[in-house]
C-alpha cells in the first residue's frame, strides 16, 4: 500500500427545527445514488466536498452547498475537523492498493437564501429527521459524527478509522477524554 498523502474537504450539515428538541430537527442530506463507480454509492452523507487549490475550507463550503444544493448560508458555523485515515479509492481499507487520508471541515448552517434542489449531479436532497438517521444506510461514523455537529455546544476534532464499511476507531475529542464508541458518542452529545 502506498499513501498519496492527505486530502482537504467540507461537510456540511444544514438543519431545521428546534435545537431544544432534538425530535423536531431535520437534516439535508444527500442520498448518492448517481453515480456507480462512486466510493459512496447507495449511502446518505452531507453536503460537501474537495478543496479547490486555493480554496479556503469555508470558500469550500459555500461554493459545494450552492452546487449540491442551491443555497447560500448565512450563518456557517465551523464545528471542528475529522481526520479519516487510509480512505481507499475503492471504499474498502483492505490495504490493496493506495489510500490517502482526508481532514475534513466541519459546519452547520440553520439559515439560508435559495430554493433547495431536489436532485444534484451526485444524487437526490431529501430532509431526514435526526431521529432517523440509525434506519439510513450510512456511513457507520456518521451516526456519532452528524448529532454530535448539530447538538453538541463543544469544537468537534475527530478520528476516524474504517475497515470496509466497519468503523474500527472513533474518536470525537473535546477537551477531557475520547469518544470511543458511537453509543458513548451519543450519550455525551446530549451533556
Amino acid at each position: 500500500m502506498q499513501s498519496n498523502g492527505i486530502k482537504l474537504g467540507t461537510l456540511i450539515y444544514v438543519m431545521r427545527g428546534n435545537e431544544q428538541d432534538p425530535d423536531s430537527i431535520e437534516i439535508l442530506l444527500l442520498h448518492r445514488n448517481k453515480r456507480q463507480k462512486d466510493m459512496h454509492a447507495g449511502k446518505w452523507v452531507g453536503i460537501g466536498g474537495k478543496l479547490l487549490e486555493r480554496e479556503s475550507p469555508r470558500e469550500c463550503a459555500i461554493r459545494e452547498l450552492k452546487e449540491e444544493a442551491n443555497i447560500i448560508p448565512l450563518d456557517l458555523t465551523f464545528r471542528g475537523q475529522v481526520y479519516f485515515d487510509e480512505i481507499h479509492k475503492n471504499g474498502r481499507n483492505d490495504h490493496s492498493g493506495d489510500a490517502f487520508n482526508w481532514i475534513v471541515f466541519l459546519y452547520k448552517v440553520t439559515k439560508f437564501v435559495g430554493e433547495i434542489n431536489k436532485e444534484c449531479h451526485e444524487g437526490t436532497l431529501k430532509w431526514v429527521q435526526l431521529k432517523d438517521l440509525d434506519s439510513l444506510p450510512m456511513w457507520k461514523g456518521d451516526h456519532a459524527l452528524i448529532p454530535a455537529v448539530i447538538l453538541s455546544k463543544r469544537t468537534i476534532d475527530a478520528k476516524m478509522v474504517y475497515e470496509g464499511e466497519e468503523v474500527v476507531q472513533l474518536w470525537l475529542f473535546d477537551n477531557t477524554r475520547p469518544w470511543t464508541n458511537t453509543e458513548e458518542c451519543h450519550e455525551q452529545t446530549k451533556e
